[in-house]
C-alpha cells in the first residue's frame, strides 16, 4: 500500500504532462492540476498507468462541463463534477 501516493503523483505528473499537450492554455490553470491531483489521491487503483487514464478522463469531464457552462454563462466548478458523479 506504501506504493499508492507515489503512483497517484506519478499518474498526475503524467496526466497533466499529457492534458497539458493536448490544450497548451491549461498550464495557467494550477487549480485544476491541485483538483487532478486530489481526485487521483483518492483513487483505488494502485497502477499508475490506470490512474494516469483516470486522470485525463477526469480532466476531459470537467472541461466538457466547462463547456456546457461556459455556454449558460457560469464557469463549472471540479466540485461540482465529483458531486454530479460525472466521472466514472
Amino acid at each position: 500500500m506504501g506504493d499508492r501516493p507515489l503512483n497517484a503523483q506519478l499518474a498526475c505528473a503524467r496526466g497533466w504532462q499529457v492534458y497539458c499537450l493536448m490544450n497548451p492554455s491549461a498550464e495557467k490553470r494550477a487549480a485544476l492540476r491541485a483538483d487532478l491531483d486530489g481526485y487521483l489521491s483518492k483513487m483505488e487503483r494502485v497502477d499508475s498507468s490506470n490512474l494516469t487514464v483516470d486522470g485525463l478522463k477526469y480532466l476531459k469531464r470537467l472541461e466538457q462541463l466547462d463547456e456546457k457552462k461556459f455556454r449558460r454563462g457560469r464557469p463549472a466548478s471540479p466540485q461540482l463534477a465529483i458531486e454530479l458523479k460525472v466521472i466514472e
